[in-house]
């Protein structure tokens, strides 16, 4: 069980993804288990809530902590005007989702939870002790640390940070756990519009737990014919970025 710590509690500053206080990072690459990842520019050019997605130009949100800087790929990997991914995004100041092109219903959300409501012995734990509680549910893979995630999407910077990838959904075989538990949920933050996520064994997906200065971030997304890393190909990089990057 890792330290726990105060999600929430902590004036503004998971995977979700916008961040208060995190430390800024030179653009390059970073290793992560000898394996390179891309990190973005601390400049981003376009503020998604202002203007609609696009390919090939630094991409942030204004509203979403800790802060994020993406871009993304054109449409198929072509060059053009247009992204694999919807232009209804959702953002608050702890949820982002992006959703896929295709019939706009699979998503790609990061959260940064409030509380959870998931069986730990505090409502703030951090990645390694929420993952212990996600666990003990039936169909549920633990995919080891962020290495792992590192090696399945390199254009995603997690270089310096602790967390743990699980996967959901794993056949039946594959799990060595009876279903001890009930569903995870993540909590938002009262008063607030933003949803309940529910992690469950039952829905194949990707959930990627991630301790960012000192908050928890959670990374959600689908796993199409048993590939986890499909929608994660159409990010050409991403990263965290500090509040001293400006816009």
């Amino acid at each position: 069980m890792g330290t726990m710590l105060k999600v929430g509690a902590v004036t503004a500053i998971i995977v979700v993804v916008g961040f208060v206080g995190l430390t800024l990072r030179p653009s390059g690459q970073h290793s992560v288990g000898g394996v390179q990842s891309v990190v973005p520019s601390v400049s981003p050019s376009v503020v998604i809530e202002q203007e609609e997605l696009r390919p090939d130009v630094r991409l942030t949100s204004e509203r979403f902590h800790p802060r994020v800087s993406f871009v993304l790929r054109a449409i198929s990997g072509l060059h053009g005007e247009t992204t694999d991914w919807c232009p209804n995004i959702s953002t608050s100041e702890r949820t982002l989702t992006l959703r896929w092109l295709n019939a706009c219903r699979e998503e790609l959300r990061l959260t940064r939870p409030f509380a959870v409501d998931c069986g730990t012995p505090d409502e703030h734990p951090d990645a390694t002790a929420l993952a212990a509680a996600i666990l003990r549910m039936d169909r549920v893979r633990d995919m080891g640390d962020l290495t792992w995630f590192a090696k399945l999407a390199p254009s995603f910077d997690v270089g310096g940070y602790t967390g743990r990838a699980l996967l959901t959904g794993a056949a039946a075989e594959e799990s060595q756990r009876p279903d001890q538990a009930g569903p995870c949920r993540l909590l938002p933050e009262p008063g607030t519009s933003d949803p309940t996520i529910e992690i469950t064994g039952h829905t194949p997906g990707l959930t990627v737990l991630m301790d960012i200065d000192g908050e928890l971030v959670v990374l959600q997304a689908p796993v199409f014919d048993g590939a986890p890393g499909a929608l994660l190909r159409s990010f050409l990089s991403f990263g965290f970025i500090g509040p001293e990057g400006g816009q």
